[in-house]
């Protein structure tokens, strides 16, 4: 309980930097590993690989919910849709321009034949206008999505704020739904007496659709309406039971994984693997919202490296792609298929990371990096009770003597503490 007189305000600004973090490198991870079941033999080694790739495969999930944690936050009051729509333009055609001329650039160097890269200009343009020049900007469809229904889906939670346990449940339905006619959906495209712009669009619209995605959009929307839970259950001691349960679904999950891939028990099986990834992803992120929280407060050098990742994590992302293609080549080269295969694809990975890291970093020091830079805009303000006339300065600061939430109010030196251990 809260003792009488106590103002708590709580962000999880930190906690969700460090969240982009562990998101960016779970996406290094994949783009770097591939298909980790492609490797040979199951012994303690392989095992990991298995585990740390299905859990790295919760990474798109974490950026989508994170997404929706901020966006309703942020929109949660009334607000223009014009502005709204025009703020999301800004935050993403500049940057998507940007690296996609950079990455046909990179395609013009490998293609030598000056001719044949003019003849396949018209490709390229497509591909850009559809997102996908390269593999990975996908994601931009996906978020485009997101933020084009994001109206609707706000309208959505004010007629359940009421029933969030009902919200999820059904966002879960709507998902595997989705999931279940997507394919259909497709091969009904392709058989279809359409156009071919229209077979184009109809496609990839399909492809970017929010609602293969949308349980973790939701999940962030409930996690931002419900910080004052989610703090308190984080605190608890028993806060265990709910990581040990997830660490146990996450191991059945992917063991389930493995026995699918390998045996194909039955038709559809890769299907089945997409729908059960709902109970591989959700657990991996209560674990790595945890993990967050920890290194947080408890382990400092841990947290200035999350922070200064998770700062960065959109040009990061942006950018691994091409330093991998780039360092691919030249690290094989070197070690000449000397190493296990797995230490070869940890040290493209490791090495993808610390460069797009430092390439991140110089990119902030040019004008204008506002662009294709990020880091967490919305700061979770709970104000357990009032007091009339008081307005808070600082959002939080920790007492390490005290372990304790140190707020300052009205730059005086009244001070009031809360500690996290139950009382």
């Amino acid at each position: 309980m809260l003792r009488k007189g106590i103002v708590r305000i709580y962000t999880f600004k930190n906690e969700f930097e460090i969240l982009r973090g562990f998101a960016i490198i779970g996406v290094i991870i994949i783009h770097s590993f591939g298909f980790v079941f492609k490797y040979s033999g199951v012994d303690l080694i392989y095992s990991s690989l298995i585990l740390i790739r299905s859990i790295s495969g919760a990474a798109v999930p974490a950026f989508i919910f994170i997404s929706g944690f901020c966006n309703y936050l942020k929109y949660n009051a009334e607000y223009k849709v014009k502005d709204y729509y025009l703020n999301k333009l800004y935050r993403i055609i500049p940057p998507y321009l940007i690296f996609s001329l950079l990455f046909l650039m990179f395609y013009k160097f490998k293609n030598s034949n000056y001719i044949d890269f003019l003849n396949g200009m018209p490709q390229y343009l497509l591909r850009i206008a559809v997102l996908s020049i390269h593999y990975h900007f996908w994601f931009f469809g996906l978020i485009i999505s997101f933020y084009v229904f994001f109206p609707v889906i706000k309208l959505l939670i004010r007629k359940f704020r009421n029933n969030l346990l009902l919200l999820f449940i059904g966002s879960i339905i709507v998902q595997i739904l989705w999931l279940l006619i997507r394919i259909p959906l497709f091969a009904l495209i392709n058989i279809m007496d359409l156009s071919l712009i229209t077979k184009i669009f109809l496609s990839y619209s399909i492809k970017y659709t929010f609602l293969s995605y949308i349980v973790y959009f939701i999940l962030g929307i409930i996690v931002s309406m419900k910080t004052e839970s989610i703090l308190t259950i984080l605190a608890k001691k028993n806060s265990k039971k709910w990581i040990i349960s997830s660490v146990i679904m996450i191991i059945l999950v992917t063991f389930l994984f493995y026995q699918l891939h390998f045996n194909e028990v039955f038709i559809g099986y890769s299907l089945f693997i997409k729908i059960a990834g709902l109970f591989l992803f959700v657990p991996s992120i209560i674990i790595f919202l945890y993990i967050s929280y920890k290194i947080n407060y408890f382990l400092s050098p841990l947290k200035k490296i999350f922070l200064k990742i998770g700062k960065y994590s959109f040009s990061i992302y942006l950018i691994h792609p091409l330093i991998i293609l780039i360092i691919s080549p030249l690290i094989r080269e070197l070690f000449q298929f000397t190493l296990e295969r797995w230490i070869y694809k940890s040290i493209i990975a490791l090495c993808t990371l610390c460069l797009s890291l430092i390439i991140s970093y110089l990119i902030g020091l040019i004008p204008y990096n506002f662009i294709i830079k990020t880091q967490a805009r919305i700061y979770k303000k709970i104000q357990l009770k009032k007091h009339l006339g008081i307005k808070i300065f600082n959002i939080y600061k920790k007492d390490q003597n005290k372990s304790v939430f140190l707020t300052s109010i009205n730059n005086e030196e009244t001070r009031f503490y809360y500690n996290l251990k139950l009382q």
